[in-house]
């Protein structure tokens, strides 16, 4: 018996990139308090950032139905880490202005849905799939009925 299967594989994914969304959605307010000292910008930052989920999130079902859960759960996650890493880059380059900010933030969130998504798909068709008797293997039609 294997003690690492894909599902507890697919939590951990899961888990990694619910943790780092939730840091962000704190880090980006505290950042803009921080650098540019204003609890109306951080606000206006964070309020901007929880616009394009409800945009994006009808879009997500029909991504992942057309690219799969794998493809668009890796992309999205790298896609929002890449993000993420713009924030110091833009800050070392060029300076974080309120614009930046809230164009860095919203871009960061349109990843989310979309990986979430294929996750929480992944998550429910990898727990029926280890839920298969155990003769049964992924092309097999299954046990045979009684009647032959």
């Amino acid at each position: 018996m294997r003690l690492v299967t894909p599902v507890w594989l697919l939590q951990a994914a899961n888990l990694c990139s619910g943790l780092g969304n939730a840091m962000v959605t704190l880090a980006i307010p505290w950042l803009v308090m921080e650098r540019l000292g204003s609890a109306t910008l951080a606000g206006l930052v964070l309020a901007a950032a929880s616009l394009p989920p409800l945009f994006i999130a009808p879009l997500s079902g029909w991504l992942v139905d057309h690219i799969g859960r794998r493809a668009v759960s890796i992309g999205s996650d790298l896609l929002s880490a890449l993000s993420v890493l713009a924030i110091p880059v833009v800050s070392l380059l060029y300076g974080l202005t309120p614009t930046t900010v809230v164009l860095l933030a919203v871009i960061g969130a349109l990843f989310d849905p979309a990986g979430y998504t294929a996750r929480a798909v992944s998550t429910k068709s990898g727990s029926t799939a280890s839920m298969r008797a155990p003769s049964a293997s992924p092309g097999s039609p299954g046990p045979r009925s009684p009647r032959g």
